[in-house]
């Protein structure tokens, strides 16, 4: 139940619904905006063909949603009638990173799939930037970034708080 979550870390809107990213207990909650409880879309389980450790959700256009599956290295669409991982659909493994959001961003008659990693032992945090259609990465901004904890999509641009800097950064792609 909603009362349950544990370490709810994004949620986004569906079909007039939340979807929310229960972190912790490996599972996606799909909740009627003003009634309880959530309908459980994902539940924890540990292999490639479930999610692990979901973090971040975000509708993705002519797929439906999209979720940051952290524990899985990968950013995955959710079938709306199955509610499972299809990777079939869409896919974007990241082997060497540990994404931790996804956000679409609308680009001049497409969209921009935005995906921020943290950083781990070996890696400095970074938000790649990747073409919808063909999911080949477009552009990767690392520099500036020290501790990204989040984003969200304003219009046209894309907003990355860091909390080590103590400043929000906007993207226009």
């Amino acid at each position: 139940t909603v009362e349950e979550l544990d370490l709810a870390h994004q949620l986004s809107e569906s079909a007039g619904k939340l979807v929310i990213s229960d972190t912790n207990n490996d599972r996606v909650l799909l909740l009627d905006a003003f009634s309880a409880p959530g309908e459980i879309l994902v539940e924890r389980s540990y292999c490639p063909t479930r999610l692990s450790r979901p973090t971040s959700v975000a509708r993705f256009p002519d797929v439906g949603l999209v979720v940051v599956d952290r524990g899985n290295r990968r950013v995955v669409a959710v079938d709306d009638e199955r509610l499972a991982p299809r990777p079939d659909l869409f896919e974007r493994l990241l082997n060497d990173r540990v994404p931790t959001a996804a956000a679409i961003i609308p680009a001049a008659g497409t969209a921009l799939l935005a995906v921020l990693t943290r950083a781990g032992r070996l890696s400095r945090p970074s938000l790649s930037l990747y073409d919808v259609r063909s999911l080949e990465r477009v552009a990767v901004l690392s520099n500036d970034l020290q501790d990204p904890q989040g984003m969200a999509v304003v219009e046209d641009h894309l907003i990355v708080v860091d909390g080590v800097s103590r400043r929000a950064l906007r993207i226009t792609p």
